[in-house]
């Protein structure tokens, strides 16, 4: 069994170099895991003035102040963002934290954080976009020159992303721990990793 900590990317956990000097106490703690959540809002609260701060950016700064520990969101609504964005982001970050990644997505919802801001709500729609968005990302992070016509996404061709071993975890309920690792992943990861929520 290993341990995680989860924390929200608002509030008080509103700063990157928060997050990063927390995660790297996690780490020293001897904690295996330190995961942020990925919100443009309060999702289900009412939205405050309270800071907030992006979760990638956040994850980088942490990256950086840590060895060991395991790191990534939980979770990403993957259908309020484009995946060939998601790929290099996760690639990227991948990379930087040398293979500590774990991606945490779910189809998503909340009133603040889709229907506010123009974005499609209903369920049906949500988890068709997430399973054709895993679809190009898998495609994305193959490392093979990568083509894909489906019914929300169209990519003629496009140069990889220079393959990545990024730890895929994918969840049944629109937010919250996740349920099930999802069967999607560009190359297998060096090993998985179970924290708060996660089926072992």
């Amino acid at each position: 069994m290993r341990y995680g900590s989860y924390i929200p990317n608002f509030g008080p956990y509103g700063d990157a170099r928060i997050l990063a000097g927390l995660a790297y106490e996690a780490e020293e703690a001897g904690w295996d895991g330190f995961f942020l959540w990925d919100q443009v809002s309060k999702s289900t609260l009412t939205p405050t003035v309270d800071p907030m701060v992006d979760p990638w950016v956040a994850l980088a700064a942490i990256a950086l102040r840590t060895r060991r520990i395991r790191l990534g969101t939980l979770v990403t609504p993957l259908p309020r963002r484009r995946p060939w964005m998601v790929a290099r982001e996760t690639v990227s970050l991948d990379h930087l934290s040398a293979g500590r990644l774990i991606f945490g997505v779910g189809s998503g919802g909340g009133y603040f954080d889709f229907e506010a801001l123009g974005e499609v709500s209903d369920t049906k729609t949500l988890a068709a976009l997430l399973d054709e968005s895993l679809e190009v990302l898998t495609g994305l992070w193959s490392g093979e020159l990568y083509r894909h016509e489906g019914a929300a996404y169209h990519i003629t061709a496009h140069p990889h992303l220079g393959g990545s071993h990024v730890a895929l975890e994918s969840a049944v309920a629109p937010r919250g721990s996740l349920g099930r690792r999802h069967p999607h992943r560009a190359r297998p990861a060096p090993h998985r990793d179970a924290h708060p929520g996660a089926d072992a």
